[in-house]
């Protein structure tokens, strides 16, 4: 009896050896997936040549959702295969102080709970949740490719535009990336060619330090200066806390602030935008 005794705890500590060990290892070294991850200086001079927006992964090892990213979403071949096909993938990791800094205080991220998607200029435009099921997360990646953010030129490039063919620049303008990503729905939705044929468009957000200082070039806001996105985000499902208010800026070709419009997206904003212009004119 003894002996049946000792064999069974035998196979209770070989059970227990076994079930604790991967769990073990998950947690103190957990997966970033099969995506080549890069540093964010590395993917940011890749998308100078490739012109390819930037998928950032903001990582810590210690965060349950990200142990779950790297197993159920970073190691979807669909989500790999599109994430390395469309984007320059980039990974921030929360254990590096310098690389925690450069998540707080750059792009509004504390935790391992999201996913950013920069710009071709290392500008943050939106945010995919981690512990999304992987096919909510391929369906927004998918959407958000396609955002019209990823294409227009950044201000400097507008200026050399606008110059030549002498139309006002128009500037989106956000201090949020739930803004951004009302705005490029409204872009998706509106007539572009009317907008295109009388603006070059740009976007500049109000939380990145670049676009602050040239910002206050033309005006002075410090109320935009300081909100962050994390707390503005609703992570239930798809459902975002979005906002019909807009901020426009119009900028003459001489670089000089024609006017700012506040719009909500719900109005014709683009009889808005052209009457400023054309009291200008």
């Amino acid at each position: 009896m003894k002996q049946n005794s000792n064999q069974y705890s035998k196979y209770l500590a070989v059970v227990f050896i076994l079930a604790f060990v991967p769990a073990f290892v998950m947690y103190f070294f957990p997966t970033s997936g099969k995506i080549n991850w890069v540093t964010i200086e590395e993917a940011t001079k890749n998308a100078e040549n490739n012109q390819k927006p930037i998928f950032l992964y903001v990582s810590n090892k210690y965060s349950g959702v990200n142990k779950l990213a790297g197993k159920s979403l970073f190691s979807n071949d669909s989500i790999v295969s599109f994430i390395e096909t469309e984007f320059n993938p980039a990974i921030l990791n929360l254990q590096n102080d310098e690389e925690k800094l450069l998540a707080e205080n750059r792009y509004q991220v504390t935790n391992g709970n999201y996913s950013i998607l920069l710009d071709k200029y290392g500008r943050g435009v939106s945010f995919l949740d981690n512990s999304w099921t992987a096919s909510n997360f391929l369906s927004f990646a998918a959407k958000s490719v396609d955002f019209p953010y990823f294409n227009l030129p950044y201000i400097d490039k507008a200026q050399l535009i606008a110059n030549e063919s002498g139309k006002y620049i128009l500037v989106i303008l956000t201090h949020a990336y739930f803004q951004n990503i009302s705005m490029n729905e409204w872009l998706l939705s509106t007539n572009m060619e009317l907008l295109d044929s009388n603006f070059v468009i740009c976007a500049m957000m109000a939380y990145e330090e670049k676009d602050k200082a040239r910002l206050k070039k033309y005006y002075d806001d410090d109320i935009l200066f300081n909100q962050h996105f994390d707390t503005k985000i609703s992570t239930g499902g798809l459902n975002f806390a979005k906002t019909n208010q807009a901020s426009f800026l119009i900028i003459a070709p001489q670089d000089s602030l024609i006017g700012r419009v506040e719009a909500d997206l719900s109005r014709n904003i683009v009889i808005d935008l052209l009457e400023t212009i054309n009291v200008e004119k």
